[in-house]
Order: structure tokens, then C-alpha cells, then sequence
């Protein structure tokens, strides 16, 4: 990876923690991020296993007892909120395959439709978890 996209990572990265940390400053929320390489390895971040069966093509799951929390005195499972940014590439995110089970593990399959590999910034957020 060149230095200038390393750089480009890092921004994004930070600006994504940083407007999220001001606009959830209130509401009791669970919030995983991370930044990944083209070939999909963490770069920053984690909370999750991220695998690349092949070019474009991303597939995020997260361990049971993720998003699970206690709400007034309860347990429960908690649904979370994907979103995924592509690093340099103009290419749409196709999000699919959305899990998110009772026990608290969760899945989704990330396709770029460009069928090209490219960094990914992730923010998966879930309120009252």
C-alpha cells in the first residue's frame, strides 16, 4: 500500500470515529469501527472477522454476544446499522445477506460493484446495546 493511500485510510478513518463520537455523545449506543486493506485485512479497528473470497467481495461476521446488551434489567439481542465506505474508488457498496440472530452474532456480505478490490471504512453502530 503507497504511503498516500495509507494517509487517505487514516483521514477517513478518523473522521468517521470523530463524527460519530459527537453525534452519539447522548444516546447509550454500541459502536464498532474499523478500517480495512483491499485484501482484507484490518488495518484499525476490529470487533469482527472479516474474510475475501474474491475480488470486490467482502464477507463481515461478528462473534456471538456482540450485539447483545441489557435494557432495564434484561438481556437481549440487538440489531446493528452497517455502513461501509470504499477508499479510493468511486465504486457503490452493495450491502446483503444481513444477519443479525438472537444470539447476539450478526453477519453481512459487502460486494463493490466495480468487482475490484478496495479498502473499506466500516462504522457499525447499534443504540441501547
Amino acid at each position: 500500500m503507497c504511503h498516500r493511500s495509507l494517509v487517505n485510510v487514516v483521514v477517513v478513518s478518523m473522521l468517521i470515529m470523530s463524527s460519530f463520537n459527537s453525534s452519539m455523545a447522548s444516546t447509550p449506543s454500541k459502536v464498532i469501527r474499523a478500517v480495512t486493506t483491499p485484501q482484507g485485512t484490518i488495518f484499525s479497528g476490529g470487533g469482527f472477522v472479516i474474510t475475501h473470497p474474491s475480488a470486490g467481495h467482502y464477507h463481515i461476521s461478528f462473534t456471538a454476544g456482540t450485539w447483545t446488551g441489557t435494557i432495564n434489567g434484561a438481556f437481549t439481542s440487538c440489531l446493528f446499522v452497517p455502513q461501509v465506505q470504499p477508499l479510493s474508488t468511486t465504486a457503490t457498496v452493495e450491502i446483503s445477506n444481513y444477519s443479525s440472530p438472537p444470539d447476539g452474532s450478526g453477519s453481512i456480505d459487502v460486494t463493490l460493484e466495480s468487482g475490484v478490490d478496495a479498502g473499506l471504512a466500516m462504522v457499525f453502530t447499534s443504540i441501547v446495546c
